[in-house]
């Protein structure tokens, strides 16, 4: 009778939660092939190899099942990065806060090396970096707004100038981070090259006028 129903209803509703569960798993492990055969390409030859056909076909999935995942291949893209640039922003929360303008350009120089190792992946960067809305932002767009948040909570109470709020401040480095990185469109930047860059730009902006 009714304490019959009921136990159907129950052992329905928890097969309806198992099925929804297994489905979600399988899901979550198909993603995670597609970004490993990216990661692999992207080791192997680089960013500007990635090719839908070929993530597809190291990941052993149909076509059709990288667009349930991903709307294109820029997206995927898109993610990787990002997942690489707060990697970067946990590393910068974890260091002391700067004293001097070496400390920034130092502390900068492993995300620059990223970022300007590859045009594809800087013309990527820059293309996604702006945030709108905080609240839709794509990964990139994400951790470059993290990153002015960081840098104004490092650079407040600092000694450098006062005469503009730490969050100006902060703006400012990341502008003239990526000025830094794309001084030469034409190579890839080296440390040594954008540590001077970044150097000189920052003396000019963050020291206290004499």
């Amino acid at each position: 009778g009714l304490c019959a129903n009921l136990l159907t209803m129950v052992s329905n509703f928890n097969q309806s939660n198992t099925n929804k569960q297994l489905r979600q798993q399988r899901a979550l492990e198909t993603r995670a092939k597609l970004v490993a055969a990216c990661e692999t390409i992207i080791a192997e030859s680089g960013f500007d190899a990635v090719r839908v056909d070929e993530v597809v076909r190291r990941a052993e999935v149909a076509k059709g099942t990288f667009f349930a995942h991903f709307p294109d291949k820029e997206h995927l893209l898109v993610n990787l990065i990002g997942k690489r640039l707060q990697s970067e922003l946990a590393r910068l929360w974890g260091m002391p806060r700067p004293k001097t303008v070496q400390n920034v350009v130092e502390a900068h120089t492993p995300a620059a090396g990223f970022i300007g190792h590859d045009p594809f992946v800087f013309d990527l960067i820059e293309r996604h970096m702006r945030v709108k809305d905080p609240k839709t932002a794509d990964p990139i767009a994400t951790a470059f707004y993290q990153h002015t948040q960081v840098l104004e909570v490092s650079l407040a109470d600092s000694s450098f100038r006062k005469d503009i709020s730490p969050a100006l401040l902060g703006e400012g480095v990341q502008i003239f981070l990526m000025r830094a990185i794309a001084f030469d469109p034409r190579s890839p930047t080296t440390d040594e090259a954008f540590q001077n860059r970044f150097t000189t730009y920052l003396e000019a902006w963050l020291l206290p006028a004499l």
